[in-house]
Protein backbone atom coordinates (compact mmCIF):
# COMPACT_ATOMS: atom_id res chain seq x y z
CA UNK A 1 0.00 0.00 0.00
CA UNK A 2 1.15 3.09 -1.24
CA UNK A 3 1.81 6.08 1.39
CA UNK A 4 -0.71 8.50 -0.29
CA UNK A 5 -3.06 5.40 -0.49
CA UNK A 6 -2.67 5.23 3.41
CA UNK A 7 -2.98 8.64 3.82
CA UNK A 8 -6.14 8.82 1.61
CA UNK A 9 -8.06 5.90 4.01
CA UNK A 10 -7.32 6.92 7.26
CA UNK A 11 -8.01 10.77 6.37
CA UNK A 12 -11.52 8.69 5.00
CA UNK A 13 -12.01 7.41 7.84
CA UNK A 14 -10.93 10.39 10.35
CA UNK A 15 -13.82 12.51 7.84
CA UNK A 16 -16.18 9.50 8.72
CA UNK A 17 -15.85 9.65 12.10
CA UNK A 18 -15.88 13.05 12.18
CA UNK A 19 -19.05 13.23 9.75
CA UNK A 20 -20.31 10.88 12.30
CA UNK A 21 -20.19 12.83 15.38
CA UNK A 22 -21.67 15.62 13.23
CA UNK A 23 -24.41 13.38 12.12
CA UNK A 24 -24.96 12.71 16.20
CA UNK A 25 -25.16 16.26 17.19
CA UNK A 26 -27.16 17.53 14.56
CA UNK A 27 -30.29 14.46 15.62
CA UNK A 28 -29.54 15.51 19.11
CA UNK A 29 -29.89 18.79 18.18
CA UNK A 30 -32.95 18.66 16.17
CA UNK A 31 -34.63 16.16 19.22
CA UNK A 32 -34.15 18.60 21.68
CA UNK A 33 -35.60 21.38 19.66
CA UNK A 34 -38.65 19.75 19.05
CA UNK A 35 -38.47 18.44 22.45
CA UNK A 36 -38.54 21.89 23.61
CA UNK A 37 -41.13 23.21 21.19
CA UNK A 38 -43.58 20.25 22.20
CA UNK A 39 -43.61 21.04 26.18
CA UNK A 40 -43.93 24.95 25.16
CA UNK A 41 -46.66 23.99 23.85
CA UNK A 42 -48.11 22.12 25.63
CA UNK A 43 -47.52 24.46 28.72
CA UNK A 44 -49.67 27.26 26.44
CA UNK A 45 -52.39 24.54 26.14
CA UNK A 46 -52.57 24.07 29.40
CA UNK A 47 -52.52 27.70 30.23
CA UNK A 48 -54.98 28.66 27.83
CA UNK A 49 -57.18 25.97 29.69
CA UNK A 50 -56.51 27.27 32.82
CA UNK A 51 -57.66 30.71 31.92
CA UNK A 52 -60.90 29.06 30.18
CA UNK A 53 -61.95 27.18 33.18
CA UNK A 54 -61.16 30.22 35.42
CA UNK A 55 -63.49 32.39 32.74
CA UNK A 56 -65.91 29.39 33.26
CA UNK A 57 -65.99 29.42 36.82
CA UNK A 58 -66.57 33.13 37.43
CA UNK A 59 -69.68 33.24 34.42
CA UNK A 60 -70.83 30.53 36.77
CA UNK A 61 -70.41 32.35 40.24
CA UNK A 62 -71.86 35.28 39.00
CA UNK A 63 -75.07 33.12 37.53
CA UNK A 64 -75.42 31.62 41.23
CA UNK A 65 -75.44 35.42 42.58
CA UNK A 66 -77.98 36.77 40.17
CA UNK A 67 -79.97 33.18 40.86
CA UNK A 68 -79.74 33.64 44.53
CA UNK A 69 -80.74 37.65 44.60
CA UNK A 70 -83.71 36.42 42.34
CA UNK A 71 -84.80 33.22 44.84
CA UNK A 72 -83.97 35.86 47.80
CA UNK A 73 -86.87 38.03 46.08
CA UNK A 74 -89.17 35.48 45.17
CA UNK A 75 -89.38 34.13 48.62
CA UNK A 76 -90.08 37.48 50.16
CA UNK A 77 -93.08 37.84 47.31
CA UNK A 78 -94.14 34.38 48.42
CA UNK A 79 -94.20 35.16 52.02
CA UNK A 80 -96.07 38.31 52.00
CA UNK A 81 -98.30 36.66 49.87
CA UNK A 82 -98.65 33.84 53.07
CA UNK A 83 -99.46 36.76 54.97
CA UNK A 84 -101.85 38.46 52.76
CA UNK A 85 -103.67 34.98 52.73
CA UNK A 86 -103.42 34.55 56.09
CA UNK A 87 -104.95 38.04 57.17
CA UNK A 88 -107.85 37.02 54.49
CA UNK A 89 -108.69 34.19 55.51
CA UNK A 90 -108.24 35.52 59.48
CA UNK A 91 -110.43 38.27 58.25
CA UNK A 92 -113.22 36.21 56.76
CA UNK A 93 -113.40 33.32 59.12
CA UNK A 94 -114.56 36.24 61.56
CA UNK A 95 -117.58 37.43 59.09
CA UNK A 96 -118.58 33.62 58.84
CA UNK A 97 -118.80 33.11 62.65
CA UNK A 98 -122.36 31.72 63.79
CA UNK A 99 -124.09 34.67 65.24
CA UNK A 100 -126.91 32.37 67.73
CA UNK A 101 -129.41 31.76 65.33
CA UNK A 102 -127.60 29.29 63.39
CA UNK A 103 -129.66 25.92 63.09
CA UNK A 104 -126.45 23.94 63.42
CA UNK A 105 -126.56 25.00 67.09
Amino acid sequence: MSPSRFQDLFLYRKVRQHSLFYFVIEVLTIVTGLTVSFLIDEWRDERKQREREIQILHSISEDLKADRKFAVRRIERNEESILISKKLLDSESKDSLPSGNNKFE
